[in-house]
């Protein structure tokens, strides 16, 4: 596990890799009134909205603001989770929702939080009854990250029929790895282990895992539209009086 080289800083996310929210919290407050600086705000905030207040991660972001990109996205999703969509999509959209921005856009300002905030704002899109404009942002999402099963999902659930094949793009994946190796590699990296390994696999290997993965969304696919189809069925019968 990589930790921040600041000690408290590697206090807290070890805490919050373990699940101890209420020592992160403690020491992320500490920490913040001693030094408050954009690294400082976020890692508070993400403690507040890991332990599950996200009422007061919001109240603390509104409050102090949301310097960066990464505050931002979380500062967008206190809005999204506390019912306040129509601020979420302002910030998402720089105050311009008639004008969204493009995916490379996204990609500029967020860098490796792209995919889940263009994912957050087709959430919003889809809970204020714009499925169009849902499923365009749903599949800009995994355009950048074919692994967001979310977005995949709610695809399938506003009349979608997403391939994935074409979603598992060499291309796709590729960027999303490189997504997560920067991750996984960050000061503030959260994982749960003891060390990075980077195993040495064969191309076929891959590929054999990448066709296993699509395989897998095939299949969830298909679950998802039998269930629909039987849902359809239940419907229609009690239209007319039949229940099964």
């Amino acid at each position: 596990m990589i930790l921040p080289q600041d000690p408290v800083q590697a206090a807290i996310v070890l805490a919050l890799n373990n699940c101890y929210y209420d020592d992160a919290i403690f020491l992320g407050e500490r920490l913040f009134a001693e030094a408050s600086t954009d690294s400082t705000l976020f890692l508070l905030a993400s403690c507040y909205y890991q332990a599950g207040k996200k009422s007061q991660a919001y109240r603390f972001l509104r409050n102090n603001g949301y310097p960066t990109a990464r505050c931002k996205y979380l500062f967008s999703m206190c809005c999204f989770d506390v019912g306040k969509l129509n601020e979420a999509e302002l910030i998402l959209t720089n105050e311009s929702p008639q004008k969204p921005k493009t995916v490379k856009e996204f990609s500029d300002e967020y860098g490796d939080t792209a995919p889940f905030a263009i994912s957050l704002l087709a959430d919003i899109y889809r809970k204020t009854e714009r499925p169009d404009k849902a499923l365009e942002y749903y599949y800009a999402s995994l355009s950048l990250n074919p692994f967001l099963w979310s977005s995949f999902s709610n695809i399938c659930k506003l009349g979608g029929k997403p391939d994935p094949e074409k979603i598992f793009q060499a291309g796709h994946v590729q960027q999303a790895m490189n997504s997560v190796k920067s991750v996984l590699f960050s000061p503030y990296a959260t994982v749960g282990s003891n060390s990075l390994v980077t195993p040495k696999t064969k191309n076929k290997e891959s590929c054999t895992s990448l066709s296993t993965v699509s395989r897998c969304f095939s299949f969830s696919l298909n679950k998802i539209r039998r269930a629909k189809h039987k849902f359809i069925c239940k419907l229609s019968c009690a239209h007319i009086g039949l229940y099964i």
